[in-house]
């Protein structure tokens, strides 16, 4: 078993939440995350992470 970082799990309700507010505010669901908690715990808020935007799958060629 490969140890790693400690990743909690949310509850769906909170999950719901954060995604809808993330998406009201055109972020990735980590990046508000992260400020939310930083501001929470009243920690200097982290570097901001540059988004990811996946293609969707309709654009990706087609297999033969």
């Amino acid at each position: 078993m490969c140890r790693g970082h400690y990743s909690p799990k949310l509850s769906r309700p909170l999950v719901s939440k954060l995604y809808h507010a993330a998406k009201e505010r055109n972020v990735p669901m980590t990046v508000l995350a992260d400020q939310i908690m930083s501001a929470g715990l009243g920690m200097k808020q982290p570097e901001p992470v540059a988004a990811v935007h996946e293609t969707p799958a309709s654009q990706y060629p087609q297999q033969p």
